[in-house]
């Protein structure tokens, strides 16, 4: 089973963005989905999981400021923000990230993660927020 990491914006996904990535995620085949547990993109990204039918583990933050306490069906030990977020790339087959902007950026926990899953050469989709898609280091679609 391919292991689905996730990465996105607490401000939540654009429509075009959300579309986007649920088709790309609906094509995947069964996956079992990790992210980080906070509101916005992370809560999207689970209901999206959930209405496919797919298996969900938690890897909930430290700081319960933006927990979106969502249900899993398994769950990690809470981390920092960052130890979390390097845990999810190092757990991935394949990586999601959902950014907030349409330009990359130098801060933010979603642009440094997206940043990890390179430096890890993990396939990744970056869905912007325009709906459009980059895919990097994946030799067949999605």
């Amino acid at each position: 089973m391919l292991h689905l990491g996730f990465t996105g914006t607490r401000f939540g996904m654009r429509p075009p963005q959300y579309a986007a990535l649920r088709e790309i995620i609906a094509e995947l085949g069964p996956v079992l989905g990790h992210h980080g547990d906070c509101v916005g993109a992370d809560a999207e990204f689970h209901a999206i999981l959930r209405e496919l039918g797919h298996r969900v583990v938690g890897h909930p933050p430290v700081d319960d400021a933006h927990r979106a306490w969502c249900t899993f069906d398994e769950q990690v030990d809470p981390l920092t923000h960052m130890k979390r977020n390097r845990a999810i790339v190092t757990i991935a087959d394949f990586m999601i990230g959902a950014p907030y902007d349409m330009a990359e950026q130098e801060r933010g926990g979603t642009w440094l993660t997206i940043k990890m899953a390179r430096k890890a050469k993990k396939p990744l989709v970056i869905g912007y927020p325009d709906g459009s898609i980059a895919r990097e280091n994946i030799t067949a679609r999605p």
